[in-house]
């Protein structure tokens, strides 16, 4: 289209000589041709301008899908790592689990301080029993010989 408007430029410049008495309409005709120019250049820049629009809203638009398929894989990622912590504490806390009561059943089979006192006691009060049959015996008459 350019080549166009400058090839009719020329043409009006060229023939100007002829058409000295119309002078004031060569350039009328130069002047609508040029703004005709101007006219279809700025439709074009208009529609490369939308071309440049709409290529931007669909990369946008990718951009955010691909900002939403990160997240998701994040929060699977984040909710896989909690579930896995989730398992290791509770084997963590069974084998504790496990420990007190292995505790609790060791402590339930110890002697308890009373009970010991008692057998103790009793102990005791069998030795003293023993001991005084023994001595009884021994006081009886002809119960001890005594060797020479």
């Amino acid at each position: 289209m350019r080549r166009f408007c400058f090839l009719v430029s020329v043409c009006f410049l060229l023939a100007a000589p002829a058409f000295a008495q119309q002078g004031g309409i060569i350039r009328d005709e130069i002047s609508r041709l040029e703004v005709e120019h101007v006219k279809q250049m700025q439709a074009l820049i208009e529609k490369k301008n939308e071309q440049l629009r709409a290529a931007d809203t669909i990369a946008n638009e990718q951009r955010f899908r691909a900002q939403e398929q990160a997240v998701a894989f994040a929060l699977q990622a984040a909710e896989k790592a909690v579930t896995k912590a989730e398992l290791a504490a509770e084997k963590r806390f069974e084998s504790v689990n496990e420990f007190r009561n292995q505790l609790k059943d060791q402590t339930g089979t110890f002697i308890t301080r009373n009970e010991l006192w008692g057998w103790l006691v009793a102990l005791i009060m069998m030795a003293f029993s023993a001991w005084n049959v023994l001595n009884a015996y021994i006081k009886k008459p002809g119960s001890v010989r005594i060797r020479k």
